[in-house]
């Protein structure tokens, strides 16, 4: 007897709010069937409610980066990321964060998500938590632009030093 699993991959052009470019990537669907979201996974989520309640339609698509899990504290001091008081080391981002942010809790089926471009991303910073009911999947590849292409997953091991997230 043979058991046939098909994995199905979509294509989405998820939009980083406040960004002048798109990013094309494709997004694993079924990946959160076998595990929750994780701190470095980059997301690809529907409109939360806060942001629907501004104008959004429920159905509009964004891609962020998870910071911060359920039970996490996060903030930024002094141009820098703090989870749960540690600093994280974000090789990845261009520049120090220019705004600061008083701590903020992520309650249960909640995650945090902060975009690459901290500092012109209308993200968690924003407009609080994002409800893990709102991912769609996650990044696994880009594939647009072209000089761009690549994988978006990375494992813990090679990136995570004391909580520290790395990801394209």
């Amino acid at each position: 007897m043979a058991i046939r699993v098909t994995l199905t991959y979509s294509s989405y052009v998820a939009r980083n709010i406040a960004s002048s470019a798109a990013a094309r990537v494709g997004a694993g669907d079924v990946s959160y069937l076998f595990r929750r979201p994780e701190v470095s996974d980059i997301v690809i989520f529907k409109a939360p409610p806060v942001l629907v309640e501004h104008g959004y339609n429920s159905t509009d698509v964004f891609i962020k980066r998870i910071v911060a899990s359920e039970g996490d504290w996060v903030e930024v001091c002094d141009g820098k990321l703090l989870v749960n008081d540690s600093v994280q080391v974000e090789d990845f981002v261009l520049e120090p964060m220019d705004y600061e942010m008083e701590p903020m809790f992520v309650p249960e089926g909640y995650v945090f998500v902060l975009g690459d471009n901290r500092n012109k991303s209308f993200d968690s910073h924003n407009w609080g938590p994002l409800p893990i009911k709102n991912i769609i999947g996650r990044s696994m590849f880009r594939y647009w632009p072209p000089s761009k292409v690549s994988d978006t997953i990375h494992h813990h091991e090679q990136v995570m030093q004391k909580g520290a997230v790395d990801v394209s």
